[in-house]
């Protein structure tokens, strides 16, 4: 009788430590990224010192490239990888190239004025910009950055002209050392000639970290108001990065998304010893669930250190 009663007792109570179980697992989710954000060091701590690439095998990534690297002043190691050196279309990545050689060679407080072909460019309806309009030049820098708005990056590169300005985002590539990009215009449309690979876009983010922090500081913003010169009209763009506010530590990131390209993005993290960790995922079709993917599977390998 007391054997029955035990069994039936078992049986009863097997739902709830299944419950348990997957609770315990959900608050341990929890408890790791708070303790992530309130101590970064861990973040180093367990990614940079201990990993090696007997680490990537249990790491299945569909996006056709990718690639995370931790990266500090003159230390740099890859820590995953997958076709890094595939040339492949890239989307709206294109403009960081786009805002560094804006940087480099305009005065910010310049007017920009929108011409019939910048209107026209491809894109979504909302918050596109009109012929004839007038804006800052950093203002249209944000709307491109924030919004990846292409009439504002055809913009930028109208004020020297189109292929000037593609020319010039080609020598840049070069002074960095971008081995396997080409650019053919500012906005990453799709070309059948512009490419670039997952490891050449690690060198370009460290570029921007490095010489124009001021990237990194927009792309971290959740949205933007572009205000005409005369402050008598506005568009609201809003951020495409899904994962701001989601995981600790962002320090930016970029999307794009076109259908040659499919899924791209950029998201850096920082690191306690001002280091960064660099991803990079291309030719994804869920770009930011791939992202979650190679950032959580690796902080969960080193847990049970601490």
């Amino acid at each position: 009788m007391k054997l029955k009663i035990f069994i039936i007792a078992l049986l009863v109570s097997l739902p709830f430590w299944w419950g348990a179980n997957i609770l315990e697992k959900d608050l341990q989710e929890i408890f790791y990224w708070q303790e992530i954000a309130r101590n970064p060091q861990i973040l180093t701590a367990q990614i940079y010192p201990v990993y090696n690439r007997a680490n990537q095998q249990n790491l299945e990534i569909s996006a056709k490239a990718a690639i995370c690297v931790y990266s500090n002043g003159n230390k740099e190691k890859i820590l995953f990888e997958k076709n890094s050196d595939k040339k492949l279309p890239i989307a709206s990545l294109s403009k960081l190239m786009t805002a560094l050689v804006a940087l480099e060679h305009y005065d910010m407080e310049q007017i920009v004025k929108i011409s019939k072909r910048a209107a026209e460019q491809p894109g979504i309806d909302a918050g596109k910009l009109k012929t004839g309009e007038k804006f800052h030049a950093k203002d249209v820098l944000w709307a491109m950055l924030i919004g990846s708005n292409n009439s504002a990056a055809y913009a930028l590169a109208e004020m020297i002209n189109e292929q000037g300005f593609v020319g010039l985002m080609n020598l840049e590539a070069k002074k960095i050392h971008l081995e396997n990009t080409v650019f053919k215009n500012p906005t990453g449309l799709d070309h059948s000639q512009q490419y670039s690979t997952a490891k050449d876009l690690v060198k370009l983010t460290n570029e921007l970290l490095d010489k124009h922090p001021v990237i990194w500081e927009i792309l971290v913003k959740p949205e933007f108001e572009l205000c005409s010169v005369d402050k008598a009209f506005s568009y609201k763009f809003f951020n495409t990065n899904e994962l701001l506010g989601e995981i600790p530590l962002i320090v930016g990131g970029k999307t794009g998304e076109t259908p040659n390209a499919n899924g791209c993005f950029i998201l850096v993290l920082k690191t306690q010893d001002n280091g960064y960790l660099i991803n990079v995922i291309l030719g994804s079709n869920d770009r930011f669930g791939e992202m979650k993917k190679l950032i959580h599977e690796q902080m969960s390998k080193f847990r049970k250190q601490f």
